[in-house]
């Protein structure tokens, strides 16, 4: 599950009205499964990046020991195939449907980490901008 607390400052030379006008429809919004549907399309896109480039999206991958025809983590296709989001109102879940994600993304003793997604800041830049973007429109 992806959650972490976000966290806005409003700076306006503007009238303060409209600053308490944002902060409310932050405080009222019940729903926010647009923007972060809007996320969740994007941080896919991120994490099949992060494939085509080998891993260097999320700090790179280890090469293998023995040469292969096929790319790392690509012989199948399955785990990157495999990522899925679920939005909810006010979360966002991602999940992969291959059984052994979890050991190449965390390594093991015998299997280096090779980490097909993680959150980066510019990810966190990405949701809060979804999310103003949202609140502003609905704003208006």
């Amino acid at each position: 599950t992806l959650f972490r607390s976000i966290q806005f400052s409003i700076e306006s030379s503007g009238e303060k009205a409209i600053i308490r006008d944002f902060e409310n429809r932050w405080k009222q919004s019940q729903d926010l499964s647009k923007p972060l549907e809007d996320f969740a399309n994007y941080f896919e896109r991120e994490i099949q990046r992060n494939f085509e480039s080998g891993g260097s999206g999320f700090g790179g991958w280890k090469r293998r020991k023995k040469a292969y025809s096929h790319p790392i983590l690509q012989k199948t296709r399955k785990m990157q195939k495999g990522f899925r989001h679920t939005t909810r109102s006010q979360e966002v879940e991602f999940s992969n449907s291959a059984s052994y994600f979890k050991f190449h993304q965390l390594g093991t003793r015998k299997l280096p980490v090779r980490k097909m997604w993680g959150v980066r800041e510019m990810d966190w830049q990405e949701l809060r901008q979804n999310i103003q973007k949202y609140l502003f429109e609905e704003s208006r």
